[in-house]
């Protein structure tokens, strides 16, 4: 699958635990590895943790769509 990877900001991943699925600009830490927008990437936490698969669109305040939760 994706070799991209969303890395949230530090404590920025409670909207995502209670599975809402937008990611905004602000939450995102960085992202590495993706390259064309509605890419895949993993989503973690700011210590590591998966916590699901999203859409990439880096031109929007809504960064990341989630596809899947884990």
């Amino acid at each position: 699958m994706a070799d991209a990877v969303m890395t949230l900001a530090a404590g920025r991943e409670r909207s995502l635990l209670r599975r809402h699925p937008w990611i905004f600009s602000g939450a995102v830490k960085e992202v590495t590895g993706a390259q064309t927008p509605g890419e895949t990437v993993r989503v973690i936490t700011s210590k590591g943790d998966f916590l699901g698969w999203a859409a990439w669109s880096p031109d929007s305040q809504l960064t990341g769509r989630i596809w899947s939760f884990c």
